[in-house]
């Protein structure tokens, strides 16, 4: 599914532009198994959290787009306006959807590291990111491969070095540089 880029009208919200077909498909196969079939998920949900609940939705990678669809879903069928997280988010919708999403979801923060392949996808012009985006500074005792780059730990480690406590979300082993690996054994 994630590799999937044709654009299809996200129908949960009409008007809110084109979607990637690939996380439209995902999102909307989401179910609570309600024993009406009229049901949508984000009915159910929202029957679920109440009108006062304070929402927050976080995401990474895949789990991002789904949290800006959810996002939107959540908006548009209730009085809650949700607090978004995502983090290595791809471009989700069209520029209407941008739009869309921008106005409608006030708090919204793409957190990106500009070594990470993935939000760089879908290419730009047929899909638009959305929110505010927060750069994060690139590690430098990272590999640069495109997992070690995309992996949830680095991202935790780079967020974490932002406010000054990386020790507490290290990188993981397998992502450190070879030259920078401290060995845990002092006889080595």
């Amino acid at each position: 599914q994630d590799a999937k880029f044709w654009p299809k009208l996200f129908s949960n919200v009409p008007g809110s532009g084109l979607t990637d077909d690939g996380f439209r498909d995902v999102y909307q196969s989401f179910s609570f198994k309600s024993s009406s079939p009229s049901h949508s998920f984000v009915k159910d949900l929202i029957g679920e959290l109440g009108t006062s609940s304070n929402v927050v939705i976080a995401g990474h990678s895949l789990g991002a787009a789904l949290a800006t669809l959810l996002a939107l879903d959540l908006s548009f069928h209730s009085s809650l306006l949700p607090t978004v997280y995502t983090i290595a988010s791809p471009r989700v919708g069209d520029l209407i959807f941008h739009r869309f999403y921008n106005q409608g979801i006030g708090a919204s923060y793409r957190v990106v590291n500009p070594n990470d392949w993935v939000p760089k996808l879908p290419p730009p012009g047929l899909y638009e990111h959305v929110g505010q985006k927060l750069q994060l500074n690139p590690a430098t005792d990272l590999k640069n491969t495109p997992a070690c780059n995309h992996h949830l730990s680095t991202y935790l480690h780079l967020l974490a070095a932002a406010i000054g406590i990386p020790s507490q979300f290290p990188i993981q082993n397998d992502c450190i540089q070879a030259d920078r690996l401290v060995s845990a054994n002092p006889n080595d």
